[in-house]
């Protein structure tokens, strides 16, 4: 939130100076032009030009300065995108309204030019060309009369357009239409940080829902469901991450690469294990949220017979620090053991689990704790394991995850 706002500050503040001295800088006499309207050379010590042009200033800079201050707002405001709306609100009117400040007094030395009836006279140093009817507020070129669609500009060097010809009014109206639609924009993201994510269980899959659905995950593809109590600390792959909402892809510390929807704030998260893909869903009820895994737990063991558990290195290390009974099962190559493994653990790769598990783990009810070495094959080893029998089965993934010490020969 406050990397966001240092950004729009530092990025777009320094654009209101810029349009601040460049409108300044109109109200000084150039080519015979004072804010932009063609003047006789005499009349740029009328008294009127000069009340008017100073009273331009003075209204351009409270003007500024206003809009300098108001960017401090968010700052204040404690949501993403009610912020991010602010600030694109104050972008479009920062482009607008200086420009406003500046229509108002070149209209009024407009007057004045009438009333004084400035209209050919000479300059001073020759006669000018007026052509002020054929400038909109003296800035954008619009003369039907004209074939060409790109012209000289006015001041400086470049080019600018007709705005009579169809292509200038296309690219005017594109213009407009992006100033207006930045509001609109900001706006788009409200109801993604305030719609709360929900997770329905139609019996033969689980269904996260933000404002639509977001993942569809069929409960035969479900190896293990498991309570988290605290989010992994991780990165945004790709997605949404406010304060009240993750969703998207992440890669979570112990677990890896996952698919979220949920609510950050709101414990717990139900952990989904699949045979390619780890989902982690919340709702905005953290009964609702235990109750439905309860279900998923229940229908996922009677169809399957048993689920194991996808738990993080962290959890694991705590239920080896316990003191009861458990089995270390490594499911990763010889060479691979031979080179680093957690301590204690024994080796059964997981292309032979099932030739030699029942000779080598007799106790299906054993506690098998289950790695490998980023964790795809202790996943299919943990289930694996459960279509045999065991029931007692947790898988902590890799041992590229593992932060605790490690043996080698």
């Amino acid at each position: 939130m406050l990397v966001m706002n240092i950004i729009f500050v530092v990025f777009f503040l320094p654009i209101l100076p810029i349009m601040y001295f460049m409108l300044k800088n109109s109200a000084k006499p150039k080519k015979n032009m004072i804010l932009y309207v063609t003047l006789p050379y005499t009349a740029r010590q009328d008294e009127g030009v000069l009340a008017i042009c100073a009273a331009f200033r003075r209204h351009l800079g409270i003007v500024c300065l206003v809009l300098a201050a108001l960017l401090a707002i968010p700052f204040f405001i404690e949501y993403i995108s009610i912020a991010l709306t602010y600030h694109l609100t104050w972008l479009s009117v920062m482009i607008v309204v200086p420009f406003l400040s500046f229509a108002k007094y070149h209209r009024k030395l407009k007057r004045l030019k009438s009333e004084r009836n400035w209209t050919t006279e000479g300059s001073g140093s020759g006669l000018y060309a007026d052509s002020d009817e054929h400038w909109i507020l003296g800035m954008f070129y619009c003369n039907p009369n004209d074939r060409h669609t790109m012209i000289n500009a006015r001041f400086g060097f470049g080019m600018t357009i007709n705005l009579a010809k169809p292509v200038g009014k296309v690219l005017a109206a594109i213009a407009i239409l992006c100033i207006l639609a930045m509001p609109f924009f900001g706006a788009y993201f409200i109801p993604e940080e305030f719609t709360p994510a929900r997770i329905e269980f139609t019996g033969a899959a689980v269904n996260a829902y933000h404002t639509s659905l977001v993942y569809e995950v069929p409960l035969d593809d479900i190896i293990s469901v498991e309570l988290l109590d605290a989010l992994p600390r991780g990165s945004r792959v790709a997605g949404t991450a406010f304060d009240t909402l993750l969703k998207g892809r992440f890669r979570l510390d112990g677990i890896g690469n996952s698919r979220l929807c949920l609510n950050p704030k709101i414990p717990p998260f139900m952990l989904i294990t699949t045979t390619d893909t780890i989902y982690i869903f919340g709702t905005s009820d953290a009964e609702r949220t235990r109750g439905l895994y309860d279900s998923i737990s229940s229908t996922g063991s009677e169809k399957t017979g048993a689920v194991y558990a996808k738990i993080s290195a962290q959890h694991a290390k705590s239920m080896m620090d316990e003191g009861k009974p458990y089995i270390l099962l490594d499911v990763r190559t010889d060479a691979e053991y031979k080179e680093i493994r957690i301590e204690g653990a024994i080796l059964i790769p997981d292309t032979e689990i099932k030739d030699r598990a029942e000779s080598e783990l007799p106790d299906k009810d054993a506690l098998i704790l289950v790695y490998c070495r980023s964790g795809r094959r202790s996943a299919s080893a943990a289930n694996e394991l459960v279509s045999m029998g065991y029931s007692n089965v947790y898988d902590f993934g890799g041992i590229l995850d593992w932060p605790y010490e490690t043996a080698g020969d």
